[in-house]
């Protein structure tokens, strides 16, 4: 994320439609990645992956406008950076972790509930379909020959059953 230096320069942008004006609805971020609103449509999750962060960004429906974000989760301690993000059934967050070779679950308190391993070290995004299961995506971008070697399905869609989602003892 080149060296930090693009922090507290990236915004979100919106607009209502391909022909109108864009307009600044945050500032402040260093690479916004993942986004997801909650169910409700009234809090907008964005992964800052300079600042390692997970924030929930306010929003009255059908308003544009965002409120004062609060971090939901900072990511020390787990391997990678986080990337793409998406919203299980359950309301539980799903990172994507660059550079880290793992998914993981957080609460929506931000609360870590697990990590689950990916065959890829640079994990990019995930999705979930309407019967809960996840597909994740992968990349080859930097890998080394080394590196793609011991890691060959680096570049590939991953499938995740839900039952397999599930922490062992719910």
């Amino acid at each position: 994320m080149h060296g930090g230096l693009l922090s507290g320069k990236g915004g979100l942008f919106h607009a209502p439609n391909v022909d109108a004006p864009i307009k600044q609805v945050a500032a402040g971020l260093g690479v916004a990645n993942g986004m997801a609103f909650s169910e409700d449509g009234n809090t907008l999750y964005v992964v800052d992956t300079v600042a390692r962060a997970l924030l929930a960004y306010p929003r009255r429906k059908r308003h544009t406008e965002l409120g004062e974000p609060v971090i939901v989760s900072d990511f020390m301690g787990l391997p990678g950076k986080p990337d793409g993000l998406a919203i299980a059934a359950d309301g539980t967050l799903w990172a994507a972790m660059w550079g880290g070779g793992c998914i993981v679950q957080l609460g929506s308190d931000g609360a870590f509930l697990q990590a689950i391993s990916i065959p890829a070290p640079h994990v990019s995004s995930l999705c979930f379909d309407a019967a809960g299961d996840a597909y994740v995506s992968t990349s080859r971008a930097r890998l080394s020959v080394s590196a793609l070697q011991a890691h060959p399905h680096s570049g590939g869609l991953f499938h995740i059953d839900r039952e397999a989602l599930r922490p062992s003892g719910w």
